[in-house]
């Protein structure tokens, strides 16, 4: 048990998307603009002044305050990175700083500095991007602090060993527009793919999102970089104020995207939308949510996330349609990635499901001899739910035992889809072929439960009890048919063989 108060929701199986709420030892504030970095096992969010450290193991919630000789009292919408213990901040709105200077916070001594810089720094930037390569700190883009609003494209490069600003020479024949709040992710030690962002034209005056994806090619000393644009297929919409993460899978580097604002019906409105691309062939997949509202986040922007894992942490963000009043959220959402990262198939969708420990989520790929994408990807939904007390709504006593299952029509394909690659035994009852997970489950408690079997013949309503006894078979070969039935674990065949028999005859009666 982790002691995390979390509700799962799994939206679309891909075969993951496992979208968790954490709730943290202490609320936290309205987060919106904030800077988030990971450090280990511990997150640090900077936001207006207060420093707010989650402990990601014993959810534990820390608040101090940058000295007010920081002047980062009202900064917002800043960015940061982390280098040998120590979080560089750059930029931000709301106060004035100057930019040859460079806020620090060494997470070994929890001393904070304020660090001069030497060469042609960066002007002083926010809705920029900054993004560690080596020793490097690469800012893109944002927006300039000056009289009139300025946006950028240009790409600034400090050496954090020395810290001194570099000025690289910029090669490629064609380079992204100016833009504010895209997404900048890792692709290798000396990669950076640029996606998405914001601009406000002048003449005429409107709003302009992009989803274009750049790649930022930088030499390891810094003195050169060179853009490429890279053309995608299944193209999404455009949109700014999202997140972007990418991780390494059997099939290539993945890089996930969720949220942001976009233009809908000529409206900027915020979003929930999960989007994977596969970078290797530049196509990109959209995954429908599938569940309650509260199951997974809602929508939203300018929220900060970090990769921890398998997993991505989401904090805050805001809900806003145009310039309109919002509301601004205090809550974490972790997605898991782990079955991304050995599954290639289509997604599985489950509904509507409840979860309370993030620990029961698999962290590696299932173990099986079996080649059938669709079984691998089957059994690795149906071992989140087997026997787990954290997500069952059914019990069964057995001998003073407790088996937990999962009853409810949680599935949307049919019985075949599991049992098409089962032993000989399963693919001789054809009767079990078109019936779902469900109603598989529900007929097979009628038939094993003398209760049951006399409440469903005496014409009572069907009982919603979550728990059941008086099972016609003992424990152990209860277990080893569930055991069979969720994972295609054939030892104990004969009690196996027993329970399709009946099952088998009941069908004739």
């Amino acid at each position: 048990e982790t002691g995390i108060n979390a509700e799962y929701g799994i939206s679309s199986f891909c075969p993951g998307n496992v979208w968790t709420k954490v709730n943290f030892k202490g609320q936290l504030p309205p987060l919106e603009g904030h800077s988030v970095i990971k450090s280990n096992n511990k997150v640090f969010i900077f936001s207006r002044g207060s420093f707010i450290i989650l402990d990601l193991e014993t959810l534990q919630k820390t608040i101090s305050h940058a000295p007010d000789a920081l002047a980062l009292s009202n900064a917002t919408f800043m960015t940061s990175v982390l280098f040998n213990e120590k979080i560089f901040i750059s930029g931000g709105y709301g106060e004035e700083q100057t930019s040859s200077q460079l806020v620090c916070f060494n997470t070994a001594t929890s001393e904070w500095s304020l660090l001069p810089t030497t060469g042609n720094h960066a002007p002083y930037l926010y809705f920029h991007s900054a993004t560690l390569l080596g020793k490097l700190m690469v800012i893109f883009g944002g927006c300039e602090r000056s009289m009139f609003l300025k946006y950028s494209q240009e790409v600034y490069i400090l050496d954090l060993e020395t810290m001194n600003w570099i000025n690289p020479v910029v090669e490629g024949s064609e380079r992204p527009s100016v833009r504010s709040n895209h997404s900048a992710v890792v692709l290798d030690p000396t990669t950076i793919l640029i996606f998405g962002g914001f601009f406000m034209s002048e003449y005429p005056r409107r709003k302009v999102y992009y989803n274009d994806l750049w790649k930022l090619s930088i030499s390891v000393s810094g003195d050169k970089v060179v853009w490429s644009k890279l053309t995608t297929t299944n193209h999404i919409s455009e949109r700014s104020g999202h997140i972007a993460h990418l991780f390494h899978s059997s099939s290539g580097p993945q890089m996930v995207v969720f949220g942001g604002r976009t233009l809908e019906n000529q409206v900027a409105v915020p979003t929930d939308y999960l989007h994977s691309l596969d970078v290797s062939s530049l196509t990109w997949t959209s995954h429908e949510v599938i569940g309650t509202p509260s199951s997974f986040p809602m929508p939203r922007r300018n929220h900060k996330s970090v990769f921890h894992g398998t997993k991505v942490f989401i904090f805050g963000g805001s809900y806003v349609i145009e310039d309109t009043d919002g509301v601004v959220f205090n809550d974490c959402w972790m997605l898991e990635t782990a079955p991304w990262l050995y599954e290639k198939t289509k997604p599985i969708y489950l509904k509507n499901q409840i979860w309370s420990t993030p620990s029961k989520v698999p962290t590696g790929p299932p173990t099986s001899s079996l080649e059938d994408v669709t079984t691998l990807q089957m059994r690795s939904a149906m071992s989140l739910l087997f026997n787990q007390k954290e997500v069952s709504d059914l019990v069964i006593t057995v001998e003073e035992k407790k088996i937990y299952l999962v009853s409810s029509d949680y599935f949307t394909f049919t019985f075949i889809h599991f049992i098409s690659n089962r032993s000989t035994i399963a693919k001789s009852c054809s009767l079990f072929q078109k019936v779902s997970l469900r109603s598989f489950t529900k007929f097979f408690l009628i038939i094993c439960s003398p209760y049951l079997y006399a409440m469903f013949h005496s014409g009572m309503a069907e009982s919603s009890s979550s728990s059941l006894q008086e099972m016609l078979f003992t424990y152990d070969t209860m277990l080893t048919f569930f055991r069979y039935l969720y994972f295609n674990d054939t030892a104990g065949a004969q009690s196996i063989v027993d329970i399709v028999c009946l099952l088998t005859a009941s069908f004739c009666i």
